[in-house]
């Protein structure tokens, strides 16, 4: 007997209908933080700019536009060394 399902699973050809800022979207209105840095070897980070923007938009329409912050920072691919993001996160803790 096949105990999983699989198409339950998955949702296949989401990464045509899925951009990242609908994936972002997913988590609204939860708190979200995305850090992209500008000398990143692995990722351009033009596009996430772009991306970022949308998102802004989309927790905006749900009334959560506090809840989203995109940080663009001077590094590489790799979690800037500023605890911005960590403090964003965990003030939803209480």
């Amino acid at each position: 007997r096949d105990v999983y399902n699989w198409a339950d699973w998955s949702y296949k050809g989401s990464a045509h209908v899925f951009q990242d800022a609908e994936v972002a979207a997913l988590c609204a209105p939860r708190k979200l933080y995305v850090q992209v840095g500008t000398a990143d070897t692995v990722f351009d980070y033009h596009g996430a700019v772009k991306e970022a923007q949308q998102a802004k938009d989309y927790y905006h329409q749900l009334g959560a536009a506090e809840n989203f912050q995109f940080d663009l920072w001077p590094g590489g691919h790799t979690v800037s060394d500023h605890d911005h993001g960590y403090d964003f996160l965990f003030s939803a803790l209480g």
